[in-house]
């Protein structure tokens, strides 16, 4: 296991290796092979996808340079080495299918050395972790996520909830001490959730899909209570 990503980048280096002698052999042809009286080469159409190609590989081989230094460097970590396997053999598989049309028919015929690279470069995007594994061991490493016994994979919203269930004790809190008061005010607090589900609509209770008003009576004949409960909101929105 602790191989894995040698693995995957030996085979981005054969993905890209693979694409940059496609390029060779599909320029060399290019030049021979002539349509309307002049070379495939000189219309502007195969000139563009030419130059798409050769730029997208040398991006290729610049990217699996810099992973090669750091494995030398024993920094080569997981998720850059399925980085450089998924990326670099989608890269072989759209170099490879460019080069067979250019190529025309004699593109499909296996005497042709395209031909057997396009069959070649299929498998290259299954073994060693598909590319759709590769994505996923991407996405759970770089924003950490852990799968439980449940295979339920833990999320922010599981902390939200439970913070907003605090909130909404606290505004009761908050709502039935102001009972004892007169005077009438609005304490607004945005949190970035919806809390429909969370906090009861009441009559000193009002939910929107992104804040919730309070209505209730809060100045009291000193101003502890009021100080504590916005230094509270605004210390579990922050906490959110």
């Amino acid at each position: 296991m602790q191989q894995l990503p040698q693995e995957r980048l030996s085979i981005a280096v054969v993905a890209v290796a693979s694409a940059e002698v496609s390029l060779e052999q599909t320029l060399a042809y290019c030049k021979e092979r002539t349509a309307f009286g002049q070379p495939i080469g000189s219309f502007q159409n195969s000139r563009f996808k030419l130059a798409e190609m050769k730029t997208e590989i040398e991006i290729g081989r610049v990217f699996v340079d810099n992973c090669i230094n750091l494995l030398n460097v024993g920094q080569l970590s997981t998720e850059t080495a399925s980085m450089a396997k998924w990326w670099c053999t989608e890269l072989q598989g759209r170099v490879i299918d460019q080069c067979v049309q250019l190529h025309g028919g004699y593109g499909y015929m296996l005497e042709y050395p395209i031909a057997r690279a396009f069959g070649d470069a299929r498998v290259q995007r299954i073994y060693g972790g598909t590319n759709e594994i590769m994505k996923e061991i991407i996405v759970v490493l770089i924003l950490k996520l852990f799968r439980t016994n449940s295979s339920c994979v833990s999320h922010p919203a599981h902390s939200r909830l439970r913070c907003a269930k605090q909130i909404n004790r606290l505004i009761q809190t908050f709502i039935s001490m102001s009972r004892r008061f007169t005077c009438s005010r609005y304490i607004i607090g945005k949190f970035p959730f919806p809390c429909s589900r969370v906090v009861p609509k009441s009559s000193h209770c009002y939910v929107l899909p992104s804040r919730i008003i309070v209505k209730s009576a809060v100045i009291a004949s000193t101003t502890v209570t009021w100080r504590l409960m916005v230094l509270v909101l605004f210390w579990l929105e922050t906490a959110l």
